[in-house]
């Protein structure tokens, strides 16, 4: 499985709002915006873990 398709199944997993609006993008941008948003959530997680 290629990356960029792990990349946006996870994207619709965890945001179905977001997943659509990017999965239009074009290629490019695509990816860089998909990229940021999940690092993004993985900071967010990351800062409310309790441990």
């Amino acid at each position: 499985m290629n990356l960029r398709k792990s990349a946006l199944e996870i994207l619709q997993e965890t945001s179905r709002t977001f997943f659509i609006p990017i999965s239009r993008l074009p290629s490019g941008l695509q990816e860089a915006v998909a990229s940021a948003y999940l690092c993004m959530r993985a900071i967010d997680e990351i800062e409310d873990d309790p441990h």
